[in-house]
């Protein structure tokens, strides 16, 4: 049997100073969403195929690689971070009547870091393995006491967002990508020092 010195299509290995590069960056942003109050979660790159599939898209059920286990059950590897979260803590919040958590006085805010995995078509430069660092807010903020509108929620995460690309400044490449804009529009009005 040979063996390939390669790798597959879509993946790449941080060599050569860019692991101890990105454990850098990666160590500052943490530092930074943990100081705004977001709380880290970790969370499985397997998870069961069914609970997603009423809300895929043809385009992106084909972006997920899934398979068969051992055991029978149709698995998929995490594609995005975003649901999955939001399944394991949808049992924690009101259901039923009975309020668990009431998201109007504590808003969630967690963070998550780790791969994502999709297939792409192969073309030079285009990646299946990403790397991500995530946040979310679920509920509105709170400023000085006061019940915050949504805008405000969007505007913490986009302005905290801004903050972090900034505090980068190494050359990486990015790519963004928006859930919810509300408070886009403002922020590119008038973006936090540094990002004029």
């Amino acid at each position: 049997m040979r063996v390939s010195a390669g790798l597959p299509i879509g993946v790449a290995a941080l060599l050569d100073g860019e692991a101890r590069q990105r454990r850098a960056l990666e160590a500052e942003l943490v530092r930074r969403l943990e100081g705004d109050g977001f709380e880290e979660v970790i969370l499985p790159i397997l998870d069961y195929f069914e609970p997603y599939e009423p809300l895929l898209t043809s385009r992106s059920r084909d972006e997920l690689y899934r398979f068969v286990d051992r055991d029978g059950q149709l698995l998929a590897l995490r594609g995005d971070f975003t649901p999955m979260l939001a399944r394991l803590l949808a049992p924690t919040l009101e259901s039923d009547g009975v309020l668990r958590r009431r998201l109007e006085d504590e808003p969630l805010a967690y963070f998550y870091r780790g791969d994502v995995i999709r297939f792409q078509e192969a073309r030079p430069g285009r990646l299946r393995e990403y790397y991500q660092i995530g946040a979310e807010v679920l509920g509105p903020g709170k400023r000085e006491g006061e019940p915050a509108v949504p805008d405000e929620v969007d505007e913490r995460v986009l302005r905290l967002f801004f903050e972090l690309l900034g505090a980068s400044g190494n050359g990486l490449r990015y790519q963004v990508t928006l859930g919810l804009a509300g408070a886009l529009d403002r922020l590119l009005l008038s973006p936090p020092d540094g990002l004029g």
